[in-house]
C-alpha cells in the first residue's frame, strides 16, 4: 500500500501518463513532440518542488464586513444563451455591490438577455451588441471600452463551451474557471484580499491540468512579440509566462489601460469562432500578465480544494499570512526560466 509521498508520486505519474496517451493518440490537436512534451511536464515538477510556483488556496477567512471594497464591473461575452443562467448564478455569489455589461453578437440575443436581466431584477444591468469578432476578447476590450474607468475593480467572464476540445473538457474547464473565481460568497471575499494588496494587479486560477501541454507560445509569439512592442515590453521566446488560460480573471481595472490606449478595433480581430494560433486574441490572453509585471503589479494564481504539495499550495490564516504568501509567490515567480 502505498502512503504519503509515494502515493502523491504515483498519482501525479499517472495523470502525466494519461496526458501523455492522449496527446498521443490525437496528434493533430498537439504539435509538441512527446519528447518535448515530457520534458515540458517535468520541468513543471521540478519547478514545484523548489518552490517556483506558489498558489494561494480559497476560500479562507476574512474580516467580516459588509463594507464594498470599491466599485465592481462584471464584464461578461455571451454568445451561448443557454450558458445565461449558470453564468449569472455564478454572479450571484459576488457578496458585494456590482453593476453587471453583457455582450453579445446579435440583436436578437440582447433582446433576449435584457429581458432576462428584467425578469430577475438585477439593479444595474447593460447589454450591448458586439462584432462577432475575437472570441470574447475583442468585445471587453472594445464594447466596454469605457467601463474601466467607471470601475475599480472588473471580472471578465464569457460563456466558454469550447466545443472543439473532445468528450465535454470544454464543460469541465469551463466549470473549473467559474468555480475558482466565483464558486461561493467566501472565495469572492478571498479573492477581494489578495486584490486589495497594493503589489497585485490581478487574480486567476492556476491552469486547469488538462491543458498544462498548450501553456506555451506555439504560434503565437510572433504577435504576442508585436503587441509587446507597441506596449513597450520585453518578453523571451525561451519563457512563456502563466497567462489566465481561458480569460477569466478578477483585476484591479489599472491594469488594462496600456491595452485600451491602444485603441483596438473590431477589424483588428478574425472573424467569427476562429481559435487558430497566431491572433491578436490570444496574444492578449497571454500578454494580460505582463502587462501588469511592466506596471509593477503581481498576477497572483489561487487554487481551491485539496492541497497538492507538488505546486506549494499555501493556506493562509491570517492577514500577516496572507502577505508573505503573496511576498514568496511575487519572489519565486523571479526564478522562472
Amino acid at each position: 500500500m502505498l502512503q504519503g509521498g509515494e502515493a502523491d508520486m504515483y498519482h501525479e505519474f499517472i495523470r502525466i501518463y494519461r496526458s501523455l496517451e492522449r496527446r498521443y493518440r490525437d496528434p493533430a490537436n498537439n504539435q509538441m513532440s512527446i519528447p518535448t512534451m515530457v520534458g515540458y511536464y517535468l520541468l513543471k515538477k521540478v519547478h514545484a518542488l523548489f518552490g517556483k510556483k506558489v498558489l494561494i488556496q480559497v476560500p479562507f477567512q476574512t474580516e467580516k464586513t459588509n463594507e464594498s471594497p470599491g466599485r465592481i464591473a462584471v464584464i461578461v461575452h455571451c454568445f451561448y444563451l443557454d450558458l445565461l443562467d449558470e453564468l449569472l448564478d455564478y454572479i450571484s455569489h459576488i457578496p458585494y455591490p456590482y453593476r453587471l455589461f453583457v455582450s453579445t453578437d446579435t440583436r436578437e440575443k440582447q433582446d433576449i438577455i435584457t429581458k432576462k436581466l428584467k425578469a430577475q431584477k438585477f439593479p444595474h444591468f447593460e447589454v450591448r451588441c458586439a462584432v462577432n469578432r475575437g472570441l470574447d476578447i475583442a468585445p471587453k476590450y472594445i464594447t466596454f471600452r469605457d467601463i474601466y474607468a467607471e470601475c475599480d475593480y472588473f471580472i471578465h467572464l464569457h460563456g466558454k463551451k469550447s466545443p472543439h476540445m473532445q468528450g465535454g473538457a470544454g464543460n469541465r474547464w469551463r466549470k473549473y474557471l467559474l468555480d475558482s473565481l466565483l464558486g461561493s460568497p467566501e472565495i469572492v471575499a478571498s479573492i477581494f484580499a489578495i486584490l486589495k494588496d497594493s503589489r497585485v494587479g490581478l487574480v486567476f486560477p492556476d491552469s486547469y491540468e488538462p491543458n498544462l501541454p498548450q501553456l506555451r507560445w506555439s504560434n503565437n509569439y510572433g504577435v504576442s512579440l508585436a503587441l509587446a512592442n507597441k506596449l513597450g515590453i520585453k518578453i523571451s521566446k525561451d519563457y512563456c509566462p502563466e497567462y489566465p488560460s481561458g480569460s477569466m480573471f478578477w483585476a484591479k481595472a489599472s491594469i488594462v489601460r496600456p491595452l485600451l490606449n491602444l485603441n483596438f478595433q473590431f477589424d483588428d480581430f478574425s472573424p467569427g469562432k476562429s481559435r487558430i494560433d497566431g491572433e491578436l486574441s490570444h496574444a492578449i490572453e497571454i500578454m494580460i500578465v505582463p502587462v501588469a509585471h511592466a506596471q509593477g503589479l503581481h498576477g497572483q494564481r489561487i487554487v481551491t480544494g485539496k492541497l497538492d504539495r507538488f505546486y506549494r499550495t499555501i493556506r493562509v490564516k491570517s492577514a500577516p499570512s496572507l502577505s508573505q504568501a503573496i511576498s514568496k509567490s511575487i519572489k519565486n515567480e523571479e526564478l522562472r526560466p
